[in-house]
Protein backbone atom coordinates (compact mmCIF):
# COMPACT_ATOMS: atom_id res chain seq x y z
CA UNK A 1 0.00 0.00 0.00
CA UNK A 2 1.28 3.39 -0.89
CA UNK A 3 0.76 5.74 1.89
CA UNK A 4 2.25 9.23 0.53
CA UNK A 5 -0.56 10.77 -1.91
CA UNK A 6 0.56 11.68 -5.22
CA UNK A 7 0.97 15.82 -5.63
CA UNK A 8 -1.52 17.32 -8.25
CA UNK A 9 -2.50 20.32 -9.61
CA UNK A 10 -5.97 21.72 -8.16
CA UNK A 11 -8.24 24.75 -10.06
CA UNK A 12 -9.28 26.00 -7.08
CA UNK A 13 -11.57 29.16 -6.86
CA UNK A 14 -14.73 31.07 -4.66
CA UNK A 15 -18.04 29.71 -5.67
CA UNK A 16 -18.61 32.83 -7.59
CA UNK A 17 -16.00 32.11 -9.50
CA UNK A 18 -13.20 34.87 -8.47
CA UNK A 19 -9.56 34.24 -7.38
CA UNK A 20 -9.22 31.59 -9.78
CA UNK A 21 -5.82 30.24 -9.48
CA UNK A 22 -3.77 26.61 -9.71
CA UNK A 23 -2.69 25.14 -6.74
CA UNK A 24 0.04 22.17 -6.41
CA UNK A 25 -1.37 19.74 -3.17
CA UNK A 26 -1.44 16.19 -1.50
CA UNK A 27 -5.37 16.35 -1.54
CA UNK A 28 -8.03 18.44 -2.62
CA UNK A 29 -8.70 19.24 0.74
CA UNK A 30 -5.26 20.86 1.22
CA UNK A 31 -5.54 22.54 -1.77
CA UNK A 32 -8.45 24.00 -0.26
CA UNK A 33 -6.58 25.01 3.01
CA UNK A 34 -3.92 26.52 1.09
CA UNK A 35 -6.55 28.70 -0.98
CA UNK A 36 -7.76 29.71 2.41
CA UNK A 37 -4.40 30.74 3.63
CA UNK A 38 -4.07 33.08 0.54
CA UNK A 39 -6.94 34.56 0.35
CA UNK A 40 -9.75 35.90 2.74
CA UNK A 41 -11.17 33.23 4.55
CA UNK A 42 -14.18 35.35 6.32
CA UNK A 43 -16.10 35.12 3.10
CA UNK A 44 -19.52 33.80 2.95
CA UNK A 45 -18.76 31.68 0.02
CA UNK A 46 -17.88 28.41 -0.82
CA UNK A 47 -14.64 26.87 -2.31
CA UNK A 48 -14.66 25.05 -5.28
CA UNK A 49 -11.85 22.49 -5.95
CA UNK A 50 -11.04 20.74 -9.59
CA UNK A 51 -9.13 17.92 -10.74
CA UNK A 52 -8.83 17.68 -14.23
CA UNK A 53 -6.88 13.74 -14.09
CA UNK A 54 -9.64 12.49 -11.67
CA UNK A 55 -12.30 14.64 -13.58
CA UNK A 56 -14.10 15.68 -9.91
CA UNK A 57 -15.20 18.50 -8.29
CA UNK A 58 -15.09 19.51 -4.87
CA UNK A 59 -17.20 21.84 -2.51
CA UNK A 60 -16.15 22.78 0.66
CA UNK A 61 -17.42 25.47 2.84
CA UNK A 62 -15.12 27.07 5.59
CA UNK A 63 -15.74 24.42 8.70
CA UNK A 64 -14.46 20.91 7.90
CA UNK A 65 -17.47 19.68 9.77
CA UNK A 66 -20.03 20.90 7.36
CA UNK A 67 -17.99 20.12 3.53
CA UNK A 68 -19.42 18.43 0.73
CA UNK A 69 -17.69 16.64 -1.39
CA UNK A 70 -19.24 15.71 -4.72
CA UNK A 71 -18.41 11.74 -5.87
CA UNK A 72 -17.13 11.27 -2.72
CA UNK A 73 -19.62 11.13 -0.46
CA UNK A 74 -18.21 11.72 3.52
CA UNK A 75 -15.29 10.79 5.86
CA UNK A 76 -15.48 7.55 7.42
CA UNK A 77 -14.38 8.88 10.72
CA UNK A 78 -12.68 5.75 12.05
CA UNK A 79 -10.62 4.66 9.66
CA UNK A 80 -7.15 6.24 9.87
CA UNK A 81 -5.03 5.44 7.48
CA UNK A 82 -2.08 3.04 8.26
CA UNK A 83 1.78 5.00 8.65
CA UNK A 84 4.52 2.28 7.83
CA UNK A 85 7.87 2.51 8.95
CA UNK A 86 8.91 3.94 5.79
CA UNK A 87 7.17 6.87 5.79
CA UNK A 88 7.57 7.39 9.67
CA UNK A 89 11.09 8.22 9.00
CA UNK A 90 10.36 9.83 5.78
CA UNK A 91 8.35 12.19 7.54
CA UNK A 92 10.66 12.39 10.86
CA UNK A 93 13.62 13.25 8.30
CA UNK A 94 11.43 16.04 6.35
CA UNK A 95 10.66 17.19 10.57
CA UNK A 96 13.99 17.53 12.19
CA UNK A 97 15.25 19.74 9.07
CA UNK A 98 13.87 22.40 11.18
CA UNK A 99 14.71 21.56 14.34
CA UNK A 100 16.72 24.84 15.82
CA UNK A 101 20.12 23.56 15.62
CA UNK A 102 21.69 27.31 15.82
CA UNK A 103 19.62 27.66 19.79
CA UNK A 104 21.25 23.74 21.04
CA UNK A 105 24.84 25.23 19.08
CA UNK A 106 24.51 28.66 21.54
CA UNK A 107 24.22 27.06 24.76
CA UNK A 108 25.73 23.27 24.69
CA UNK A 109 29.41 25.06 25.18
CA UNK A 110 27.65 25.52 29.02
CA UNK A 111 25.71 22.01 29.34
CA UNK A 112 27.19 19.18 31.65
CA UNK A 113 26.98 15.47 30.53
CA UNK A 114 24.47 13.78 28.42
CA UNK A 115 21.74 14.58 30.69
CA UNK A 116 21.88 18.04 30.38
CA UNK A 117 22.59 17.92 26.70
CA UNK A 118 19.86 15.22 25.92
CA UNK A 119 17.38 17.64 28.14
CA UNK A 120 18.40 20.41 25.89
CA UNK A 121 17.88 18.53 22.98
CA UNK A 122 14.46 16.82 23.69
CA UNK A 123 12.92 20.89 24.71
CA UNK A 124 14.08 22.22 21.84
CA UNK A 125 12.57 19.21 19.85
CA UNK A 126 9.08 19.95 20.74
CA UNK A 127 9.34 23.39 18.92
CA UNK A 128 8.85 21.99 15.88
CA UNK A 129 6.06 19.42 16.70
CA UNK A 130 3.86 21.52 14.25
CA UNK A 131 6.58 20.54 11.66
CA UNK A 132 5.85 16.90 12.39
CA UNK A 133 1.92 17.76 11.98
CA UNK A 134 2.05 19.64 8.86
CA UNK A 135 4.38 16.96 7.61
CA UNK A 136 2.23 14.24 8.74
CA UNK A 137 -1.22 15.47 7.18
CA UNK A 138 0.74 16.46 3.80
CA UNK A 139 1.23 12.34 3.47
CA UNK A 140 -2.42 11.37 5.07
CA UNK A 141 -4.48 14.22 3.70
CA UNK A 142 -5.77 17.28 5.63
CA UNK A 143 -9.00 15.93 5.95
CA UNK A 144 -7.54 14.08 8.95
CA UNK A 145 -7.32 16.98 11.40
CA UNK A 146 -10.51 17.02 12.17
CA UNK A 147 -10.61 16.57 15.71
CA UNK A 148 -12.43 13.46 15.36
CA UNK A 149 -8.53 12.16 14.62
CA UNK A 150 -7.35 14.18 17.18
CA UNK A 151 -6.20 11.03 19.66
CA UNK A 152 -4.84 8.77 16.78
CA UNK A 153 -2.84 11.86 15.40
CA UNK A 154 -1.34 12.51 18.82
CA UNK A 155 0.15 8.90 19.15
CA UNK A 156 1.31 8.51 15.37
CA UNK A 157 3.30 12.13 15.84
CA UNK A 158 4.48 10.97 19.04
CA UNK A 159 6.13 7.63 17.30
CA UNK A 160 7.49 9.87 14.55
CA UNK A 161 8.69 12.22 16.92
CA UNK A 162 10.79 9.05 19.07
CA UNK A 163 12.16 8.62 15.56
CA UNK A 164 12.87 12.21 14.72
CA UNK A 165 15.05 12.82 18.16
CA UNK A 166 17.10 9.42 17.43
CA UNK A 167 18.32 11.34 14.27
CA UNK A 168 18.90 14.55 16.11
CA UNK A 169 20.73 12.13 18.86
CA UNK A 170 22.65 10.63 16.69
CA UNK A 171 24.04 13.67 14.87
CA UNK A 172 25.36 15.07 17.99
CA UNK A 173 26.69 11.25 19.33
CA UNK A 174 24.70 11.92 21.78
CA UNK A 175 22.02 10.26 24.41
CA UNK A 176 21.72 7.59 22.83
CA UNK A 177 22.74 5.42 25.36
CA UNK A 178 21.99 6.27 29.14
CA UNK A 179 25.36 6.83 31.02
CA UNK A 180 26.01 4.11 33.00
CA UNK A 181 26.61 4.14 36.95
CA UNK A 182 30.66 3.48 36.20
CA UNK A 183 30.39 6.26 33.71
CA UNK A 184 28.97 8.72 35.84
CA UNK A 185 31.32 7.91 39.05
CA UNK A 186 33.84 8.67 37.01
CA UNK A 187 32.59 12.33 36.89
CA UNK A 188 32.02 12.46 40.01
CA UNK A 189 34.54 14.50 42.11
CA UNK A 190 35.45 13.40 45.66
CA UNK A 191 35.31 17.23 46.53
CA UNK A 192 32.06 17.62 45.86
CA UNK A 193 28.68 17.86 47.98
CA UNK A 194 25.71 15.98 47.47
CA UNK A 195 23.90 19.04 46.37
CA UNK A 196 26.63 19.92 43.68
CA UNK A 197 26.37 16.65 42.19
CA UNK A 198 22.96 16.16 42.07
CA UNK A 199 22.75 19.67 40.39
CA UNK A 200 25.17 18.82 38.02
CA UNK A 201 23.13 15.09 37.19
Amino acid sequence: MEYFRLVRNYEVKWSDGSDSTVINANSPFLAYKKFLHRNSSDRKLNVLVYNEILNKNYDYNEHLENFICEQEPSIVLNDFPCIGITDRVLIAKEAISYFPYEEYEAVVDLLQGQGEKRKAIEELHLKIRVNYENFLFEAIGEEFSHRSFKGQVDEEIEKIMQLGIRGILQKYETGIKEESVEEISREIKSSESWDEIKRRL
